[in-house]
């Protein structure tokens, strides 16, 4: 019991594994070759002369948001 809400052991781990994704996210986009090149804030013609794969990266955006996703069902579900 908190107050007047009652906090079960499921939403402890809703909100300890949320912040764990939110962390992760944050070290990947930030520390990591590839999350800098997917934050790459240039038009297109100007990532492929960087060298940034495009169509990689879409992919890799859609890869990390389908496991955000599927996370979530996880985490909720029970």
């Amino acid at each position: 019991m908190l107050g007047s809400a009652t906090i079960l052991p499921q939403h402890i781990w809703i909100f300890a594994l949320t912040f764990l994704a939110i962390i992760a996210n944050r070290f990947f986009f930030s520390y990591s070759i590839t999350g800098k090149a997917m934050r790459a804030a240039l038009p297109i013609a100007a990532r492929r002369t960087v060298g940034i794969d495009v169509k990689r990266m879409v992919l890799f955006s859609f890869v990390i948001s389908s496991a955000l996703g599927s996370l979530a069902g996880i985490i909720v579900a029970p």
